[in-house]
């Protein structure tokens, strides 16, 4: 069966990189219109519960990177970024432990201010988004080669 490299990566994109953000997304939205929390954005995301996905991504290409090694010879970009993103994927597991724990020693504070973790979590997801997007597409499409 002929590789179809547009369709290979748009489903990649759909199912594994943006489903399980547009999920988490909209739980937040519905989770701010039904419990109507002053600091929703702090809530949901301070946590660090992004760390894992994102961590999951990761390991994920990496996982390609090294089945993709196998098949042929890889560029640069790619060969670098496997180990890259297997140490950030064990460094945002670590984050993501830190992150819990310092939420929930601050739940039982007054001034519960989540929101640069938050912004943390959330930022670390979308730069873990794009960078595994161009290595993925880069295993997909290649740097102008005519690899199947």
């Amino acid at each position: 069966m002929k590789r179809i490299k547009g369709r290979e990566f748009a489903f990649w994109g759909m199912y594994t990189a943006l489903a399980p953000v547009i999920i988490v997304s909209l739980t937040y939205i519905f989770g701010t219109k039904l419990a109507n929390v002053e600091h929703a954005f702090g809530e949901f995301f301070g946590g660090g519960d992004l760390f894992p996905l994102a961590a999951l991504l990761l390991l994920s290409v990496a996982a390609d990177i090294r089945i993709e090694s196998e098949r042929r010879e890889l560029d640069y970009f790619s060969m670098v970024s496997e180990p890259i993103f297997a140490i950030t994927a064990f460094a945002a597991a670590l984050s993501y432990g830190a992150l819990k724990m310092h939420a929930l020693e601050m739940r039982n504070n007054a001034d519960l201010n989540l929101v640069p973790f938050a912004k943390l979590s959330v930022n670390f997801t979308m730069y873990v988004l794009v960078h595994t997007s161009l290595v993925k597409a880069v295993l997909i499409f290649g740097r102008g080669q005519g690899n199947a």
